[in-house]
């Protein structure tokens, strides 16, 4: 008969595809068995909310529901490993850019991104420790940075001009949002009208799309 320990862990397993040997070790880290899974901040729910918008109609063909193996959540960071890197390049579809001559950002403005080991991590800008989500693959021999910059060029051969490339410590101060003005895209301000939703499993992603969350914390 499979211990207590032995439930908890399989059914974080479930949720995350994380290792079972990873999820047992997590497990005994864990205070208390209320909460297999992290609550998230505002600003990193937002940043899974946006993630989501671009992901949740992935046609290339994986075995895994939108193409995504495991993943490992925390509070303030999601770390998401994809099956191979073509199932990654629509995340990369949510960085802002614009076309040269106009002032329309495409994309979720404020967000940057930065290749980090054999990684993405994408945060807001002038947030970037509030909530990052880190993109991988599941083959370790992907060049996912190279994927990030052939996006970027491939930007750059339409005339557009990629805003995501911007070191934080170099943007100016951010200017407080004038009363009565439109809502902002900003982890920071509360007149976002973008819903904020529950938390919820992947490489079941399949959660995100039917509305189960993740457990309540």
């Amino acid at each position: 008969m499979m211990s207590i320990e032995e439930q908890v862990a399989t059914a974080r397993q479930q949720l995350t595809g994380e290792s079972l040997r990873t999820v047992r070790l997590r497990v005994k880290e864990l205070s208390s068995w209320r909460a297999l899974i992290p609550s998230a901040t505002d600003t990193q729910l937002l940043l899974e909310s946006l993630l989501l918008q671009h992901i949740g109609n992935a046609l290339a063909c994986s075995r895994f529901p939108l193409g995504i193996a495991e993943v490992v959540p925390a509070s303030s960071r999601l770390d998401i490993r994809f099956e191979h890197s073509d199932l990654m390049r629509p995340a990369l579809e949510m960085l802002p850019y614009r076309e040269r001559g106009q002032r329309t950002v495409h994309g979720a403005p404020g967000l940057w991104a930065s290749v980090v080991g054999n990684g993405i991590e994408i945060a807001f800008a002038r947030h970037p420790s509030a909530g990052v989500i880190a993109l991988t693959t599941l083959d370790r021999s992907d060049d996912v940075g190279g994927l990030l910059s052939a996006y970027e060029a491939s930007l750059s051969a339409q005339r557009c001009v990629p805003l995501w490339t911007v070191d934080p410590g170099a943007l100016p101060p951010e200017k407080p949002a004038p009363a009565g003005g439109a809502a902002s895209l900003s982890p920071g301000r509360s007149s976002t009208t973008t819903a904020l939703p529950s938390r919820c499993p992947a490489p079941c992603f399949a959660g995100f799309g039917s509305g189960t969350g993740w457990p309540a914390t």
